[in-house]
């Protein structure tokens, strides 16, 4: 009897001590955090610009669910540090491409609050520019030409058939033309900034050059007048070039 009482008493002990609670281990990191978009979104973190254009040697990459966070274990990711971040959606349509603001952001000093706020928006430009593959550069061609002296589609002179235009992730380009004796002249696009023409579903990239002027060339992504019925703009691999002579019709190579 008293082996019975014994042993019963184990058994009790050994349920008691299942029911325990356990010590809780505190996960202790930089938070990031999702707080504007309720879908996931894609976050990967560069010690350098370099890096960032070039998509090389991420020292971080995850899926930060909607409206959620991520805590990135300590020694991840150093205090008081600026780091580049590349962040956008499943489908490319929300990122931070060409966003300077969100681009980079440092992380706090641990006598701080420890989040850092991830944000992307709706801008499909990279989309729609670089391409759904979210390739590092974008070459774009012409193929056909609406010249603003005439109002009519047509080559004048032979040399305007050829224009081509680059559009890179780091937030360069190229424009390619060639003069009356067909020599290749080649523009430096120094910086991209994106426009949306509200109501319209009209989504740009205003093309700045070395003289800083950032309207002198633009891409457009939807057909505008006169090119609404023009038979070349038909695919979704086709924008529009526009500089201070004519639209150009741009295919993607």
């Amino acid at each position: 009897m008293k082996n019975i009482l014994l042993a019963a008493a184990i058994v009790a002990t050994s349920l008691a001590a299942c029911h325990k609670p356990q010590p809780v281990t505190i996960q202790k990191g930089i938070v990031l955090y999702n707080k504007y978009q309720d879908f996931p979104i894609s976050i990967d973190i560069y010690n350098t610009k370099a890096d960032y254009n070039h998509h090389t040697n991420a020292i971080y990459s995850r899926i930060i669910p909607g409206k959620g966070c991520l805590i990135v274990s300590d020694g991840t990711l150093a205090h008081n540090t600026k780091y580049y971040c590349d962040v956008y959606s499943d489908d490319l349509r929300y990122s931070n491409w060409t966003d300077n603001y969100w681009l980079q952001f440092t992380t706090p000093s641990p006598m701080l609050a420890d989040t850092v706020i991830i944000s992307c928006n709706y801008k499909p430009q990279r989309y729609i520019f670089l391409g759904p593959s979210s390739v590092l550069e974008a070459r774009w061609v012409a193929v056909d030409r609406y010249s603003f002296s005439v109002s009519d589609w047509l080559w004048i002179p032979e040399t305007s058939k050829y224009r081509e235009v680059t559009i890179r992730h780091d937030m360069t380009g190229l424009i390619k033309s060639k003069d009356d004796q067909d020599n290749i002249i080649t523009t430096d696009i120094k910086s991209i900034e994106p426009f949306t023409t509200p109501g319209s579903g009209v989504s740009g990239l205003f093309l700045a050059d070395e003289s800083g002027n950032g309207n002198k060339y633009k891409l457009i992504n939807s057909p505008i007048s006169p090119l609404n019925n023009h038979n070349n703009r038909t695919s979704p691999d086709t924008v529009i070039f526009e500089d201070q002579y004519a639209y150009w019709v741009m295919v993607r190579q």
